[in-house]
Order: structure tokens, then C-alpha cells, then sequence
């Protein structure tokens, strides 16, 4: 969140973007574009208020095809808040898109060692999951 915060200081709202859908393990994918730099969070939701997530920088250049599949969707507020210390936290809000089928059709546009993240991401979230909270798991799927 932090990259992401510092690439929107640079140049408030100059392009950004935000996509967000399920995959098919149910979690919540959000890709956020900046320029020519895209981010992946991939997030499950672990109580009504809140989220354990992961994610990092996918692409440093962003093609026609992906901006398209960016512009794709149901439009829908969001906002994030992302602690950082006790007294810290990230607030990222704005207007985004909301497709499930952006969201897989995005994942195929993107490099095959891109998509090797992806399947990475899933499997450190589903660790941190199961290490910081077990019962919650799948509850809001």
C-alpha cells in the first residue's frame, strides 16, 4: 500500500484506476493502475469491518488491452484503509469498477510470470489466513 500511496502523492488521480472482482477461490481481487504501473491486492474478507489481504506491483507497463479491461465493470465506490503503526493508516477511497469477468479476463492479459504471482498471492494469503485467523476462513464467501 505503501508504493501505491507514493506513486498517487506523485500525481494525484492522473490515470488511477481501480478494478475489483472475485476470483474463482473467493477472494477478492483489486488491481489498481497509476500510470503505467498496476498493483494486485488480493484480499478475504475476515470479518464484516474488515480484511487480510496481500499484493504488489504486477506490471510497470500497462498495454491498450489491460487499460481496456481496467475501464470494464459496474461502477462502485470504494476505499481501503490500510493500518501502518498505531497511529498511521493509508486511506485510499474513489470510484472503481466491479466484474468478476474483467477481473479473469485482466489475469490473462497479463505476462505468464505475472500469473505465477497470482497464484502465489492465493497461496501466501491463504497462509497468512490460516495462521492469524483459522475460524474466519471461507466464513464470508
Amino acid at each position: 500500500m505503501g508504493d501505491i500511496k507514493k506513486a498517487y502523492d506523485k500525481k494525484p488521480k492522473a490515470g488511477s484506476r481501480v478494478l475489483a472482482g472475485m476470483d474463482a477461490r473467493g477472494h477478492y481481487d483489486a488491481f489498481i493502475s497509476q500510470g503505467q504501473r498496476l498493483w494486485q491486492i488480493k484480499m478475504e474478507q475476515v470479518s464484516p469491518t474488515s480484511f487480510e489481504g496481500v499484493g504488489g506491483l504486477v506490471a510497470r507497463r500497462i498495454d491498450d488491452a489491460i487499460e481496456q479491461e481496467m475501464q470494464r465493470g459496474t461502477t462502485i465506490p470504494f476505499m481501503a484503509v490500510s493500518p501502518q503503526s498505531a497511529d498511521l493508516a493509508i486511506v485510499i477511497n474513489g470510484v472503481g469498477q466491479r466484474s468478476n469477468q474483467a477481473v479473469h479476463d485482466l489475469k490473462t492479459q497479463l505476462p505468464k510470470g505475472v500469473r505465477k504471482v497470482n497464484a502465489g498471492l492465493n497461496d501466501e494469503l491463504e497462509r497468512i489466513l490460516h495462521r492469524r485467523r483459522p475460524m474466519a476462513m471461507g466464513m464470508y464467501r
